[in-house]
């Protein structure tokens, strides 16, 4: 319902569904939209291939200028998303920044995310890598120029979750303008059990972010962007990179500490660069403690290790 506009912009909007082989009624769900809809909706049924699958058939199908991404748990403002349409009809920029919301279950909003960046202002991208917030944007808060993605030869892993941190990795080394309107579209559902982004699924899933970060490093080493974009993935990189140490060392005895040690020497052999610079991640802005360059001179013994960061986190945060 939140996808539910004016009749003059249902008539351009496209509104893709792609049911991933689900065992529930999602697929009766949308078939009836598309029935109401018929202008706007296509329902597009296919075998379970995860979260990656469903980005790439929705890439091959997708007409429109532009493409936006939204998961099944969430949902638009649907005011918010009547202006975003709007503007998306006037302006010729690569990427559209806008903000979004978290909500619990009961669709109350419990935090609200707004970036520091020009409002209205386009901006080449130059300008834009000045703003600190925008190495941090999220999926929620982007929308893409279709043709760009196309242009590269984007293509998502399949098989995996958490694929959504290459939909803000490879397509950003083709925006040379974007735009920033202050309005939050997006509004993303968290604290669900059992969604991915359930802690306890999160590190059972630890291999799915494994598997992504290695697509990414892949592509950073083979494909030629310009080296304008060089700052913007290293450091993407490297907050992914970061998330695996630290969650193995912190979690200790509850995670398979070999998988790390695999998982150290695979990066040292796929980048030399950023192995190198994983030594300098700190346990948080207070206490400057290098806890990747302490674990590798210990010689990988992590359960003491590990306590010593609990202390650590429980002083200081």
């Amino acid at each position: 319902d939140s996808l539910i506009v004016t009749n003059d912009l249902m008539d351009q909007l496209e509104v893709l569904v792609i049911n991933d082989g689900s065992k529930d009624k999602s697929s009766e769900i949308g078939h009836e939209y598309e029935a109401n809809y018929p202008q706007t909706f296509k329902v597009i049924d296919k075998s379970n291939g995860n979260y990656g699958s469903c980005v790439n058939v929705g890439l091959q199908q997708a007409s429109g200028k532009y493409i936006k991404v939204l998961d099944a748990d969430d949902s638009f403002d649907n005011k918010a998303f009547f202006s975003l349409l709007t503007i998306l009809k006037e302006v010729d920029v690569d990427l559209v920044i806008t903000d979004f919301v978290c909500v619990n279950e009961q669709g109350n909003v419990t935090q609200s995310e707004e970036f520091a960046l020009p409002v209205g202002q386009i901006m080449k991208y130059e300008e834009l890598s000045r703003y600190s917030s925008f190495l941090s944007l999220p999926m929620h808060a982007v929308t893409y120029k279709t043709d760009n993605l196309r242009d590269i030869g984007y293509k998502q892993t399949e098989g995996i979750s958490y694929t959504d941190q290459e939909w803000m990795f490879a397509p950003f080394t083709t925006v040379k303008t974007a735009v920033y309107h202050k309005f939050p579209v997006y509004r993303y559902l968290l604290g669900r059990e059992g969604q991915t982004m359930d802690p306890k699924v999160l590190a059972r899933n630890i291999s799915h972010t494994k598997q992504g970060i290695a697509s990414m490093i892949k592509f950073y080493n083979t494909f030629e962007f310009e080296d304008v974009y060089s700052e913007y993935l290293s450091q993407r990189l490297l907050n992914r990179i970061r998330y695996i140490y630290y969650t193995y060392l912190t979690k200790g005895n509850d995670m398979d500490q070999n998988e790390l040690i695999c998982f150290d020497d695979e990066l040292k052999n796929a980048n030399k660069e950023l192995y190198d610079k994983a030594e300098h991640f700190y346990v948080g802005k207070i206490f400057k403690y290098k806890f990747v360059k302490k674990w590798r001179k210990s010689l990988y013994k992590t359960p003491p290790f590990s306590v010593s960061i609990k202390l650590l986190l429980s002083r200081w945060f």
